[in-house]
């Protein structure tokens, strides 16, 4: 397990975009969420998933927030895609910490699974009234989230698309660059929107060199934008 903590670099600072919070945000923070999904999303090997939570564990990783629902919203996807995968790891859960037990509850949630208070139960959260009413009330579709709001959220887009390469979540990522360029051309710089927009440009930015399937969907998704939004996806395509 330690071989692929160490075997993944960490993501640079950017460079070639705005330099606002958001984005620099961004990027410390990416390297820390999402690496071990994107070794995963290379070499595709979910028993080695197990070993990776618990190192995580151990390490009290799961004590953040970020961490915990960006990796909920990656096995989120693992749970659908490997059943086998999702009872070993949920039989685990007993030896787990707090912290990973509530990260397993909202993957269970994320993953549509009809088990949540079961679980939940078998884990003695249920007297948690508050952990499982905020839990049960978000929805079950990572997609319905707005991944502009928060890069926790946007993190969590890029952990589900990291699991089995669901183009639903690159795309609306996408859509999320997309308005930052809309925003900018008409110099809506304050819109609420903004800044979470931009974080997303930011992301793409540093994971279009390393993923050959976002490069593609990003050249794919040129046709029929307007002239601000071909110049943003262009700059991120052309920048190697």
């Amino acid at each position: 397990m330690h071989n692929i903590l160490l075997c993944l670099v960490c993501l640079c600072a950017l460079v070639c975009l705005p330099n606002t919070s958001s984005a620099a945000q961004f990027a410390r923070n990416l390297a820390t969420s999402l690496r071990d999904m994107e070794y995963f999303y290379k070499h595709q090997e979910p028993k080695t998933l197990a070993g990776m939570l618990r190192a995580f564990d151990r390490e009290h990783k799961f004590a953040k927030g970020e961490l915990r629902l960006t990796t909920a919203a990656f096995l989120a996807e693992v749970f659908r895609k490997e059943p086998i995968v999702a009872k070993d790891i949920l039989q685990k859960a007993q030896n787990m910490s707090r912290e990973a037990q509530t990260m397993l509850l909202w993957a269970i949630h994320l993953s549509k699974r009809e088990d949540l208070q079961e679980f939940c139960s078998n884990l003695h959260l249920a007297d948690n009234q508050v952990l499982c009413k905020q839990i049960s009330s978000r929805p079950r579709d990572l997609t319905k989230w707005d991944l502009t709001t928060s890069n926790t959220i946007l993190h969590m887009y890029w952990g589900a698309f990291f699991a089995y390469a669901d183009l639903r979540y690159l795309d609306a990522i996408i859509d999320a660059a997309v308005l930052h360029a809309r925003l900018k051309s008409l110099g809506r710089t304050r819109d609420a929107q903004f800044s979470g927009s931009m974080a997303a440009c930011a992301s793409l930015y540093e994971m279009t060199p390393r993923h050959p399937l976002v490069r593609k969907r990003l050249s794919e998704r040129l046709t029929h934008l307007e002239a601000a939004e071909v110049k943003t996806l262009s700059i991120i395509l052309n920048q190697n």
